[in-house]
C-alpha cells in the first residue's frame, strides 16, 4: 500500500466549515443522521486526490451543482480547504527531496540536513476567481500542518505554495494550453476522416465549406472551429490556396506545429504574483511539483457513491478477457472462489448470444459501451448461478458492484458511500468482514448508517457527525475503550443506536415498534424528523438489561431521551416502583393502562377491514363478516376471558419464583426458608384470591375489554374466521387503518409528547 493518508482538515467544505479528521486508519467508517455531512468527507478525499493525481497545479472546478453551494453558508469570502496528511516511507521521503533538489539552486545542502520526516502534506483549495470556479494546489510541504484557526497552514517550509490570485492567473495559462491542446485533437481527427476526399472534391459549397462541416462534427467548441477557421484563412492567405486533401495535409502539419509553438510558449509564462518555491520566489511553477504528484499520489482511487450504476457490459469484458488471455484463468478462478464463498453463488461470462432465449431484464441505469479508456467493449454478459446477473436480487447485485470494483480495479483507496443499500442485514455483515479483511492491502472509507459496519471489535477508526443548528457539521472520533466497550453488546444494543438518534424508545419487541409508528402516521407525527429510534427489550424480562446501569450512564452522557414502555399486564404498582426506582430521572418509564399493546388495537372497523382482506386474498367467503358480527364475537370472547384474567392476576401475585440460592445460611438453613416462604404464600393464598376476585368483580363491567389480554382476543376473532393471527403483521396492520380519531387519547399523547421540540 503505497498512498495513506494519516489525516484530513476540511475548512468550508459544504456543512463541514471546520472539521478535523485525525488518527486515519486502514478501515474508517463515517456514522450519523442523514444530512450530518459523512457523504461530504468522502466526497472531499474524493476531490483532493483526484486534483493532486491529475498534477495540475490550477484547472476548472466542476461542482455538483451550483459552485456557491460547495461552500459552507454559501460564503464565498474564503476559499473551501481540503488538507491530506500522508504517511510517507523513507524512500518516497528521499525521492521528494531528490526531485526538489534538481530545480533548487543552493539548496542542497539544506535538503541533505532536513531531518528524517514520515508525513507530507498537502493543501488543495477551491474558490471563485474572478467569476471563475477554479480548484488549485495551495501548498505542499513536509510534516504535519497548523489547523488551529479556521486558515490551515503548513507549519515547515514548504516545496510549493501560492495565493488565490496567483491561482487564477495560472487558471487563465492552463484553460489556453487546454484548448490549444484541444485544437492539435481535432486537427488529428480531420486528417484522419476517412472521407475526406469527398469534402475537397464534391462538396457543394466547395472545401473550406467541406472542412467546416467536418470539424463540427468533431467538435461544438465554436471557439476552437474559430480558431481553425482563421488559420485556413491565413494559410490560404500566406502560402497557398487549400484545394486539395493533400495541400489540406500539409496545413495540418503547419498548424499543429503553430499550435504547438503556442503551447511552449504559454508553458513558459511568467506569473506577474509570485510563486512559493523551496528556493525562494519564482514565477513559474516548479517541475518537481507534477512530478512529487505524479510519484507519491500514484495511486488508484474507487469511489461508490450512492446512485452507484449497476454490474454490466463492463465488468462482463473485463471477466471474458480473463479467460481469453495468458495467465488470466488463475486470475478469474481466484474471483470466482472469493464471490463463491461470500455470497455463495457461482459466477461466470459468456460472450453474448445474438439471441438469448433467456428473459432479460435491462438494467434501470445507463450501461457504458466502453471501457474506462475509451475501447469498445465486447459483447458479453455475466451470469450468476446461472442466471444473468440484472434477474438477480438486488442484493446481490451491489454486492457484486463493490467485489468486483474492489478485486478487477484492485483500487489503494475505497470510498463506498451506504454499502448497505439492498443488503438484508446477513449480507451487510459478510459485506463488512470481507471489507474489513481488504483494508489490510488499502485503505477504505465508508459512510454508512448500517449497525453492521459499526464493530468495535474490528481493527477500525469510527468517526459521528452531527448537524448543529446553524446547519455545519461537526465530527467526533469515537473512542472504542471509553464509550463503545459500556454498551452490552450481548443485548442487543448496537453502537449505531448510542450513534445516531437522540431519543430511544426502548419497546417490548417489533409488533410494539409496528403498532406505535403505524398510530405515529396516522397521526400525522414524524417521528423519523424527532430523531426517534426504537429498542426492543425481548420483553419485561429484558428490562434490567437494558435498564443497566452503565448503559443508562452511557446514553445519558450523550444526552439521548430514553423512555421505556412495558405492557400493564398484571403488574401492580410496587412493581412498577420498582422500576421507576431503578430508571431515576435518567430515563421515563410509560405503563399504559390497558393490559397490552393490542388491546389499542381493539377497533371492530379496522378489524374488520384486515379480516376481510385475508379473507378475499385467500378466497374465502365473507357472507357473516360485518362490523357488527366482529363486535359481537368481541364481547363473546372478552366474556370467556373473565376467569383466566383472575388466573393471570393470582399468578402474577402468588406465583412469583423462589430463589433459594439467594438466601443466606447452608444449603438446608436455604431450603428451610424457602420452605417458610411458600408456607406463608399458601396460608395468604386464599385471602389474595378473594381479594383479587372481588377486585375484578367490581372493575369487570365497565373495562372487561381493558383488562383481557388484547392478544387473545384478536386470537379469538381471527379463528371464528379459521385465521390466524399474526401479531407481528397483522398488528400494525390494524393500526394503520384506525382513524386518528379512534386512536386512544393515551396512545396520542405520548407520541406527542415524545417527539415534541425542546
Amino acid at each position: 500500500m503505497e498512498l495513506f493518508i494519516k489525516s484530513l482538515y476540511l475548512r468550508r467544505f459544504r456543512s463541514l466549515f471546520d472539521a478535523n479528521i485525525d488518527d486515519i486508519s486502514n478501515f474508517n467508517v463515517f456514522i450519523g443522521k442523514n444530512n450530518a455531512g459523512k457523504s461530504t468527507v468522502l466526497a472531499a478525499i474524493d476531490m483532493a486526490l483526484n486534483h493532486l493525481k491529475s498534477a495540475r497545479v490550477a484547472h476548472n472546478w466542476r461542482t455538483r451543482s451550483q459552485p456557491e453551494s460547495e461552500f459552507s453558508h454559501k460564503n464565498l469570502d474564503n476559499p473551501i480547504q481540503i488538507e491530506m496528511t500522508f504517511m510517507v516511507t523513507p524512500a518516497q521521503d528521499e525521492e521528494i527531496r531528490s526531485l526538489v533538489a534538481k530545480e533548487s539552486p543552493g539548496s542542497d545542502a539544506i535538503l541533505r540536513d532536513l531531518r528524517p520526516c514520515a508525513t507530507f502534506s498537502a493543501i488543495v483549495s477551491a474558490g471563485i476567481l474572478n467569476s471563475q470556479p477554479t480548484i488549485y494546489i495551495e501548498s505542499l510541504a513536509r510534516g504535519d500542518i497548523d489547523r488551529s484557526d479556521n486558515v490551515l497552514r503548513v507549519k515547515e517550509r514548504p516545496f510549493f505554495g501560492l495565493s488565490a490570485t496567483t491561482a487564477e492567473e495560472l487558471l487563465k495559462i492552463s484553460n489556453e494550453i487546454t484548448g490549444l491542446r484541444g485544437d492539435i485533437t481535432a486537427l488529428e481527427n480531420l486528417r484522419e476522416h476517412p472521407n475526406l476526399e469527398y469534402y475537397f472534391r464534391d462538396y457543394p459549397g466547395g472545401p473550406r465549406a467541406g472542412i467546416s462541416s467536418v470539424l463540427r462534427n468533431y467538435s461544438n467548441n465554436t471557439q476552437r472551429i474559430t480558431r481553425i477557421e482563421s488559420s485556413i484563412i491565413e494559410y490560404d492567405t500566406s502560402f497557398t490556396k487549400i484545394s486539395s486533401r493533400d495541400i489540406f495535409m500539409q496545413f495540418v502539419d503547419w498548424l499543429t506545429r503553430e499550435t504547438e509553438n503556442k503551447i511552449e510558449g504559454y508553458t513558459a509564462t511568467q506569473t506577474t504574483n509570485p510563486i512559493q518555491a523551496f528556493s525562494g520566489v519564482v514565477y513559474i511553477v516548479p517541475q518537481y511539483v507534477s512530478e512529487i504528484c505524479r510519484n507519491i499520489m500514484n495511486c488508484e482511487l474507487l469511489h461508490l457513491t450512492e446512485d452507484r450504476s449497476a454490474v454490466g457490459i463492463e465488468e462482463a469484458s473485463q471477466l471474458l478477457s480473463m479467460k481469453n488471455q495468458r495467465g488470466g484463468m488463475p486470475r478469474l478462478t481466484k474471483l470466482q472462489q472469493t464471490i463463491q464463498g461470500l455470497l455463495g453463488v457461482r459466477l461466470d461470462a459468456f460472450e453474448a448470444a445474438q439471441q438469448d432465449d433467456r428473459r432479460v431484464v435491462r438494467p434501470t441505469r445507463r450501461t457504458n459501451t466502453r471501457n474506462s479508456r475509451g475501447e469498445p467493449l465486447r459483447a458479453a454478459e455475466i451470469d450468476v448461478d446461472d442466471f444473468l446477473v440484472e434477474i438477480n436480487g438486488a442484493g446481490i447485485r451491489e454486492a457484486l458492484r463493490i467485489v468486483l470494483d474492489v478485486e478487477l480495479g484492485d483500487p489503494g483507496i475505497v470510498l463506498i458511500e451506504e454499502p448497505e443499500v439492498h443488503l438484508h442485514p446477513g449480507l451487510e455483515k459478510i459485506m463488512h468482514n470481507y471489507l474489513v479483511d481488504k483494508s489490510k492491502e488499502r485503505q477504505i472509507f465508508i459512510a454508512t448508517h448500517s449497525t453492521s459496519f459499526v464493530d468495535i471489535s474490528s481493527n477500525q477508526t469510527i468517526y459521528l457527525l452531527d448537524r448543529k443548528s446553524d446547519k455545519t457539521s461537526i465530527v467526533n472520533q469515537i473512542e472504542s475503550e471509553e464509550n463503545m466497550l459500556q454498551i452490552p453488546e450481548n443485548i442487543g444494543l448496537r453502537p449505531s443506536s448510542v450513534l445516531m438518534f437522540d431519543r430511544l424508545i426502548f419497546v417490548e419487541g417489533p409488533t410494539d415498534e409496528g403498532v406505535f409508528r403505524a398510530f405515529a402516521n396516522n397521526l400525522q407525527i414524524d417521528v423519523a424528523s424527532a430523531g426517534i429510534n426504537f429498542i426492543h427489550t425481548g420483553g419485561s424480562a429484558g428490562f434490567s438489561s437494558f435498564s443497566a446501569e452503565a448503559t443508562i450512564n452511557l446514553l445519558s452522557r450523550r444526552q439521548i431521551k430514553m423512555w421505556f414502555i412495558i405492557d400493564r399486564d398484571e403488574k401492580n404498582d410496587r412493581d412498577v416502583e420498582k422500576m421507576l426506582a431503578r430508571l431515576g430521572a435518567r430515563a421515563q418509564l410509560k405503563v399504559f393502562q390497558k393490559r397490552e399493546i393490542e388491546n389499542y388495537l381493539i377497533n371492530t372497523g379496522a378489524i374488520f377491514q384486515v379480516i376481510s382482506d385475508r379473507l378475499e386474498k385467500l378466497k374465502k367467503p365473507k357472507s357473516d363478516l360485518s362490523v357488527e358480527i366482529i363486535s359481537g364475537h368481541i364481547e363473546k370472547i372478552v366474556a370467556g376471558l373473565k376467569s383466566r384474567v383472575q388466573d393471570l392476576h393470582l399468578g402474577n401475585l402468588l406465583l412469583k419464583p423462589l430463589y433459594p440460592q439467594r438466601l443466606d445460611g447452608s444449603v438446608l438453613d436455604k431450603l428451610e426458608k424457602a420452605k417458610q416462604n411458600l408456607d406463608s404464600l399458601i396460608e395468604t393464598a386464599a385471602t389474595e384470591i378473594q381479594r383479587i376476585t372481588d377486585q375484578i368483580e367490581t372493575q369487570w363491567e365497565t373495562h372487561q375489554t381493558d383488562l383481557s389480554p388484547g392478544s387473545l382476543i384478536l386470537e379469538g376473532i381471527f379463528s371464528v374466521y379459521n385465521l390466524r393471527y399474526d401479531k407481528v403483521v397483522d398488528g400494525p396492520r390494524i393500526a394503520s387503518i384506525i382513524p386518528s380519531d379512534e386512536i386512544d387519547e393515551e396512545v396520542t399523547a405520548f407520541l406527542t409528547h415524545i417527539t415534541q421540540k425542546t
